[in-house]
């Protein structure tokens, strides 16, 4: 019924494939918890900031209220047969494709957190793939070598996520009064979502959905994970510059 992804460098419990049989079986897939061990003193600790920035993310998106709050990294993920085939596997990229799978499953059914078990990475450089644990821990160091600061996404960023959503649960009310649901939205959001497509999705489900749930749902698979950190990105780049990690609170 699962299927379990991992690699050369994960070491994995002992309870690794047993502790399937206790998740709630409404899930189609789950993500393990992890923790980076070995490595050479410098590439453990740039790996063990990264994590930091990771673990900030993930705890950011949830919470703003994300349902895309959930870990990315390909050893750690298990999903089901059939949920796996209904997305049609992982996606051929050179980079990232766990990132992908994952964004498809979350669209389809229930992604979990399993807890009661950790596996174990290996904290090392890569220059496989042009983004990820490896290549990030790699510039971390050399940052460090520099004397400057590991910098990372400015905490308003995730309250200014948050208040989006929440007021994405009142557009299917203002259908007929778009201006003033739009002129309620966050400060500097607004350029954002009309550039991520915004109006042609809502062009297209005023005539498709036929009640809020559905429209929510479909507004939700709209603003994935990829939507959701672009837009991050954007305002990053406009409004809140990163900041040393460490310096979010």
């Amino acid at each position: 019924e699962w299927i379990c992804s991992t690699d050369a460098d994960a070491l994995l419990p002992d309870d690794y494939f047993s502790v399937l049989s206790e998740v709630n079986p409404e899930w189609i897939a789950a993500c393990y918890a992890f923790e980076h061990v070995g490595g050479e003193p410098e590439v453990r600790e740039a790996t063990l900031l990264y994590q930091q920035a990771m673990n900030y993310y993930v705890n950011g998106l949830r919470q703003a209220g994300s349902p895309y709050a959930h870990f990315t990294i390909g050893s750690t993920l298990a999903f089901k047969a059939a949920a796996y085939a209904s997305v049609r596997g992982f996606p051929k990229r050179a980079a990232g494709e766990d990132f992908y799978l994952l964004n498809k499953l979350i669209k389809i059914g229930t992604v979990g957190r399993i807890e009661q078990t950790t596996i174990q990475l290996c904290a090392r450089l890569s220059e496989r793939v042009p983004f990820g644990t490896g290549v990030s821990t790699a510039k971390i160091m050399e940052l460090t070598a520099q004397g400057k600061p590991f910098c990372y996404y400015h905490p308003q960023t995730f309250v200014v996520l948050g208040m989006v959503l929440a007021h994405f649960d009142k557009l299917w009310d203002s259908l007929d009064d778009l201006p003033v649901w739009f002129s309620q939205l966050p400060e500097h959001s607004t350029p954002l979502l009309l550039q991520a497509g915004l109006v042609d999705f809502i062009s297209k489900q005023r005539h498709q959905a036929t009640t809020k749930k559905q429209f929510d749902t479909q507004l939700m698979n709209w603003f994935d994970g990829l939507k959701t950190l672009q837009f991050i990105h954007g305002l990053r780049d406009t409004v809140y510059p990163d900041v040393p990690l460490g310096h979010q609170s």
